[in-house]
């Protein structure tokens, strides 16, 4: 079934539709179709919902593994003190993110428990020694890449 209506535009509006399905061949009832599609989609599109870890278990771990964050004394010792805790660190979209090092299921990004990767690259003096190492040139005035090893894979 189908539906007549009727519309009325403003001139500069209906000539700025009429040049856009001339330029598209198309014409201005289905260049209308076509927007009004557009609008219903939009309304029935779910947005993406971001990751996000349970804000309880979020603050349990910041207290379990702050001092581990923060004592540190490089990567390698940080991998191995969440590692001692069943916790691998893995680069996950512009970060890096804890995961279960028996399960690999992600728990929750580093941020999340307040050590972005930043901050950690800054109080280590070295980037993350993982797969990406995409944001090396933040990097540059605290090691040189003779200094740097890469690794490609940490079995743990």
């Amino acid at each position: 079934m189908t539906h007549q209506i009727s519309l009325s535009l403003p001139d500069p509006l209906f000539r700025a539709a009429r040049d856009l399905a001339d330029a598209r061949e198309i014409s201005i009832q289905q260049l209308l179709k076509n927007a009004l599609g557009c609008e219903i989609a939009k309304v029935h599109r779910t947005a993406r919902s971001p990751v996000r870890a349970d804000e309880r278990m979020v603050a349990m771990l910041r207290a379990r593994l702050s001092g581990d964050f923060a004592y540190a004394r490089d990567w390698f010792d940080l991998i191995d003190r969440l590692r001692d805790r069943g916790l691998t660190l893995r680069e996950a979209g512009g970060g890096l993110a804890l995961f279960g090092a028996h399960n690999g299921a992600r728990i929750c990004k580093a941020s999340d428990v307040g050590f972005s990767l930043n901050r950690l690259a800054r109080q280590f003096g070295a980037p993350f020694p993982g797969e990406k190492l995409g944001s090396r040139d933040l990097f540059v005035s605290t090691t040189s890449s003779q200094e740097t090893d890469v690794v490609d894979e940490i079995d743990f």
